[in-house]
């Protein structure tokens, strides 16, 4: 089921009044990034979901083994709560993956990301929620240019004009690319192109997913 996102990644120099943390007395030398998602909707794209995951690769985060390598992190949902946080996986959680993702054209195999995270629960008996935030609180010798490539995983996924429905998304792509020459192509072999969606320059990316 084949849906669009918007993303942005945004170092702030404090935190939002709407995040609580577990421990509010954070360290000095510390970089906070606020990373947004909303399901994009257009003639193209009639598809909404239940956003269940983010999965993230950020250079400097991990090992590659499951262990970070930073000496703080913390991490804190908006509309959502962060229910499990995993590392060097792509998969966190019960539902929560992105398992046959590395099979379509432009994915990297193996696929692992440095940061899993769950959002709410699986299935859609509290609602669908279709955007957030994610707040991550890391120490400040990672910037945004670090933020490397996503993947999230949605779910009661169908047409926005039924509230959504009982199909799935698995979704990935590049942070950092080409705004006017890149193009995805979908599982139903339709090819969409880019207009707006570097990161890294623009500070948002609409994007569409790669598989099921």
């Amino acid at each position: 089921d084949d849906m669009a996102f918007s993303l942005s990644v945004t170092e702030l120099e404090g935190v939002p009044a709407q995040y609580t943390l577990e421990n509010s007395t954070l360290p000095e030398n510390v970089a906070i990034f606020e990373f947004c998602y909303e399901v994009y909707n257009d003639a193209n794209f009639p598809n909404t979901g239940d956003v269940l995951g983010l999965f993230v690769n950020i250079d400097g985060l991990t090992d590659g083994n499951g262990n970070l390598i930073v000496t703080y992190l913390q991490v804190a949902g908006s509309t959502q709560n962060v229910t499990q946080q995993c590392y060097d996986t792509k998969t966190c959680g019960g539902g929560n993956n992105l398992n046959g993702l590395q099979s379509q054209p432009g994915v990297p195999s193996p696929l692992e990301f440095d940061l899993a995270l769950k959002l709410g629960s699986t299935g859609s008996s509290g609602g669908i929620v279709t955007s957030g935030c994610v707040l991550i609180i890391v120490e400040d010798v990672l910037t945004v240019d670090h933020f490397k490539d996503v993947g999230i995983r949605a779910q009661s996924v169908g047409p926005v004009s039924n509230g959504g429905g009982g199909g799935s998304s698995k979704s990935y792509n590049p942070f950092c690319f080409n705004p006017d020459a890149t193009t995805f192509t979908s599982t139903t072999s339709s090819t969409y192109t880019v207009v707006r969606g570097d990161v890294c320059e623009y500070n948002e990316t609409y994007w569409i997913n790669n598989g099921d």
